[in-house]
């Protein structure tokens, strides 16, 4: 028999009432607790495997990363996929259970594989010959009889000894996408599962759950920030030890956790019964219409797409000065950020203690001013070689994390205010789709918008010749991204001012079927654009092209 909506309340109040952390939502924390270790974890690798290993110009590593987190974009149709088809009944663990499997097994499939030889030649230690200075000046990539070297008036940049070798990024990158592929569909089943507990809570506390387990998946970033950190620390990827692990040894242990995360699902997670019978699909397509066709739902999803998309417009540039003007390197780099990620959690407690029924308006838009405010100073004094230190320029990140805890927890407390409990999961999922669809499209807008500028933003000779004009080209590009990040602020008036208004408007805004065809072509005309350029970009005889970022083909 199925349990009707009293016997719900019953199973769902107590686990709300109990907090996140209680012994009886352990499967749940578990989640995102792993889901923070591998999301964390893989992003983390990209620096030193694309960016340092196979050397991939700027707009590659940037349309890599795209590529990589396009997956998130998947959360509607994966949420309507749960909400629709329970298994056995059950509609979110069996799926966390398939989405950990199939992670678990791309991250073993590149724990397999193989990277190819890296761009750079070494020298006995180990490090990288990028330039031909006095200590380098007899190296054979040095040598005019071996490859003559680029002149380029300062510095002279060595010769690569593998090319070809930013071609070996399209594998790891697919498998890459599996693998986020594999955890997003746990992400969005423990998602639906957080938001029918925090419908539960009393309005004036609701988000403590949200605020709890988002807690939990920092503290699992956190962690993979300590093995990325020092398990990729050695001179291949940028590192300052002698050794250390490959990036195939740290893709087999974030496999471990992940496939453990399989069985753990169906065992440990509270999940609820689905109600019998199911609505005819007919039925449930028929409410996605009316969401979309919803005034109010088309201002949630244009808002996440604008803000998102704008907000996040960056130079390619910023691999450059990163990786040959402060010369960062991989431990440091993963030190701030779990530094970072510890701030980002401090943020995620102090606004679930103090800003709850803060105005979600006027908090994004202090947060955007604060992050352009404290970025600035730090910009500028690395492209203009003022303080150009590591640990400096990795400052700026380190400071701007709280926030964006604010800012990440506002948009995300306007989904619960959203659903409703039959549709939980497509609404979270359309929702966080469309700001995740943002972020994946921004990387691809500022390739095709910076690959304008001359010399290329993406070309490591440049920043190794580093004359005046180059920085302030360089500088120019960090202003356009900021007036970008300025320009995402007009998008918040369609985002409500706290919980009460997005139940007034969630009541009283109209629909109409130009609303709904409105919302679904703009949802799926960026997703396909999205697609479709990550891809482009992944194969060397279209990476080239104008359109991603390149500097134009030329094919024999």
């Amino acid at each position: 028999v199925a349990p009707s909506m009293e016997t719900k309340r019953e199973v769902l109040a107590p686990l709300a009432a109990q907090g996140s952390l209680a012994t009886r939502n352990a499967g749940l924390m578990a989640q995102y607790f792993v889901v923070g270790i591998v999301s964390g974890g893989l992003p983390a690798t990209m620096y030193g495997v694309f960016g340092i290993y196979l050397n991939v110009p700027g707009y590659v590593y940037g349309a890599t990363g795209a590529l990589c987190r396009l997956p998130w974009s998947f959360k509607m149709f994966l949420g309507a996929l749960h909400d629709n088809v329970p298994v056995r009944g059950l509609r979110r663990s069996p799926y966390m259970a398939l989405g950990w499997s199939v992670c678990g097994a791309a991250l073993l499939a590149l724990a397999a594989g193989g990277l190819p030889d890296p761009y750079w030649c070494a020298d006995s230690g180990g490090h990288y010959v990028t330039t031909c200075d006095t200590p380098h000046s007899s190296h054979p990539a040095c040598v005019p009889s071996v490859d003559s070297p680029r002149d380029i008036g300062g510095e002279a940049a060595a010769a690569p000894c593998n090319a070809a070798a930013a071609a070996g990024a399209g594998w790891v990158t697919w498998l890459m996408f599996v693998a986020t592929l594999g955890y997003v569909c746990a992400d969005v089943a423990a998602d639906g599962l957080t938001a029918t507990l925090a419908m539960r809570e009393p309005i004036e506390s609701r988000g403590t759950i949200q605020s709890s387990v988002y807690l939990c998946r920092q503290i699992g970033m956190m962690l993979s920030s300590v093995i990325v950190g020092f398990g990729m620390n050695g001179p291949e990827y940028g590192g300052s030890f002698a050794r250390g692990l490959s990036f195939e040894a740290v893709c087999l242990v974030f496999a471990l956790p992940a496939l453990a995360m399989a069985p753990a699902s169906l065992l440990l997670v509270p999940d609820l019964p689905a109600s019998a019978p199911l609505p005819p699909l007919r039925s449930y397509l028929a409410g996605v219409w009316r969401l979309l066709c919803s005034r109010f739902f088309f201002s949630l999803i244009a808002y996440g797409l604008a803000s998102t998309t704008l907000g996040s417009v960056a130079s390619p540039a910023g691999i450059g000065v990163m990786r040959h003007w402060c010369e960062v390197q991989n431990l440091p780099r993963q030190m701030f950020g779990l530094a970072g990620r510890g701030i980002f959690a401090v943020g995620l407690a102090l606004t679930r203690a103090y800003l709850i029924n803060a105005n979600w308006r006027t908090s994004i838009a202090a947060t955007t001013l604060a992050t352009i405010v404290i970025d600035v100073p730090f910009t500028a004094c690395a492209v203009f070689d003022i303080i150009r230190s590591q640990y400096f320029l990795l400052g700026e990140e380190f400071l701007v994390e709280i926030p964006a805890a604010v800012q990440f927890l506002m948009t995300t407390f306007v989904v619960v205010e959203a659903a409703d409990e039959e549709n939980v999961g497509l609404v979270y999922g359309l929702l966080t789709s469309a700001s995740n669809l943002g972020g994946s499209l921004s990387p691809l807008l500022s390739n095709q918008l910076f690959g304008r500028f001359e010399p290329s933003l993406s070309d490591s000779a440049n920043f190794i010749e580093d004359a005046p004009s180059f920085r302030a080209l360089v500088f120019s590009s960090f202003v356009l991204g900021y007036v970008f990040s300025l320009l995402s602020l007009c998008a918040l008036p369609l985002l409500p001012a706290q919980k009460a208004d997005a139940q007034a408007r969630k009541r009283a805004w109209s629909s109409s079927t130009a609303v709904g065809w409105l919302s679904a072509g703009c949802f799926g005309a960026a997703f396909c654009y999205g697609l479709t350029l990550s891809v482009l970009t992944l194969f060397p005889r279209t990476a080239c092209l104008e359109l991603v970022g390149g500097s134009g083909c030329v094919h024999d």
